[in-house]
């Protein structure tokens, strides 16, 4: 009984010591369970719940767990940060290529600017070009206006005097002077050299073609005392002579004085072939001829004209009329005319 009593005593000592010994471990875990869960939390930044200090029936089990969370944790919080630096750095990766997405945009947006400006610029330059352009065509019209206002009539004020009259040949006034007198400048002066004693137009009268049918050949006579006649070996062709066969388009007589700038002027030949018969009304004649065209349809009057000093001076003559030429051929002297009429149909 005694020996009972002994053994049931140290098994109460037994377990009142185990008992103790657990609580003690129990607050080991607890403590080391809180100080885990707090740097754990500290850490991760994660809920603290897995490890409670309660939980101290399984203190092996909640060590192990406590030990395997904190490992855990530990594990994964660098991990973590790892992965949040890695984040950062793809953030900052990202942010970087963005801004190099945005420094080229912002490129392509200068260099479009910069293209537009330079399209501007040139848009600009062209319309400058124009501009000037333009300006260049109104300051020619207007140099061209000015020119018409400021160049007046060349024979505005001029007075050829001995009733002459004034034209523009080539920019320049001339005079046309009445039978006797030439132009000399812008002044009718008397012909004081040597003068032919009569002219005309000797053949045809009249002239019928049809376009571009053989030329019509008309003759022209002159006579001067003492130069003209036969035979030729005794009175030569004169060189500083000048024969001329003049045409226009009209029907009616030529103007007074003839003005020469709105006729057609044809050198004449002189005639080798002319028959001076000793006795003949003619024999005291030069003859010359020269062909009319017949390249252009129309109604025209034709004269002569001769000068005897290389075409410083100049004597004109008409055909005459009727059959016996009466008024017969002569110096054309007034406005009462008759020139040659020639019908091109």
């Amino acid at each position: 009984m005694k020996k009972i009593c002994i053994v049931l005593a140290f098994l109460t000592i037994f377990l009142f010591i185990g008992c103790g010994s657990d609580e003690d471990e129990g607050d080991t875990v607890a403590d080391t369970d809180t100080s885990t869960d707090t740097d754990t939390a500290t850490d991760t930044g994660t809920d603290s719940g897995d490890s409670q200090p309660g939980d101290t029936d399984t203190s092996d089990s909640g060590e192990n767990t406590d030990n395997g969370d904190s490992a855990s944790d530990d594990t994964e919080t660098p991990d973590e940060a790892d992965t949040s630096d890695n984040t950062d750095s793809t953030d900052d990766n990202e942010t970087s290529d963005e801004d190099e997405i945005s420094d080229d945009a912002d490129s392509a947006d200068d260099t479009e600017s910069n293209d537009d400006a330079d399209s501007s610029d040139d848009a600009d330059s062209t319309d400058d070009a124009d501009s000037s352009d333009d300006a260049d065509s109104t300051d020619d019209a207007d140099s061209s206006n000015d020119e018409d206002q400021i160049v007046a009539d060349p024979c505005e004020g001029v007075s050829c005097g001995n009733n002459g009259v004034c034209s523009v040949e080539n920019g320049s006034a001339v005079c046309n002077c009445p039978h006797g007198y030439y132009g000399n400048g812008t002044t009718c002066t008397a012909i004081t050299s040597q003068q032919p004693g009569w002219i005309g137009v000797q053949w045809p009268f009249t002239i019928s073609k049809m376009k571009n049918d053989d030329p019509e050949m008309v003759y022209g006579r002159i006579y001067v005392e003492g130069t003209t006649g036969c035979p030729f070996d005794a009175h030569p062709q004169q060189n500083s002579w000048i024969a001329q066969l003049g045409y226009k388009s009209g029907s009616g007589s030529a103007e007074y004085p003839i003005i020469a700038g709105t006729w057609t002027w044809i050198n004449a030949d002189f005639n080798q072939n002319y028959t001076c018969l000793d006795g003949e009304i003619w024999y005291d004649n030069h003859e010359y001829m020269a062909s009319f065209p017949t390249n252009e349809t129309g109604n025209f009057i034709y004269i002569f004209r001769f000068s005897l000093d290389n075409g410083a001076t100049w004597w004109y003559a008409d055909k005459g009329i009727g059959e016996n030429m009466e008024p017969g051929p002569k110096f054309i002297t007034s406005g009462t005319n008759y020139p040659g009429k020639a019908t091109i149909n």
